[in-house]
């Protein structure tokens, strides 16, 4: 498994949710500040957790079409994961 961060401009969370969706049933969502060329921005943060490497990279690109951003940045973290039920 791999844990992708997907940062970006909180423009419209409603849009990257509804993107992100589409795709994955499962994700978490971060709000913060962050900085591009040293001037502060509403930061969102998109936290998914799959072996889908892919279409998380096409996502970050639809990401940025759609919120008109010069950039969005991926991290990707290889790493194990456990999904404790019942």
């Amino acid at each position: 498994m791999t844990l992708h961060r997907i940062y970006t401009e909180n423009k419209d969370a409603q849009t990257v949710c509804r993107l992100v969706s589409a795709r994955f049933n499962g994700y978490t969502l971060y709000y913060g500040t962050g900085y591009w060329n040293g001037v502060p921005e509403r930061n969102l943060t998109v936290e998914i957790l799959t072996k889908k490497s892919s279409i998380v990279r096409a996502l970050a690109g639809e990401i940025r079409t759609a919120l008109g951003q010069e950039a969005v940045l991926i991290v990707s973290i290889p790493c194990e994961s456990e999904l404790v039920t019942g």
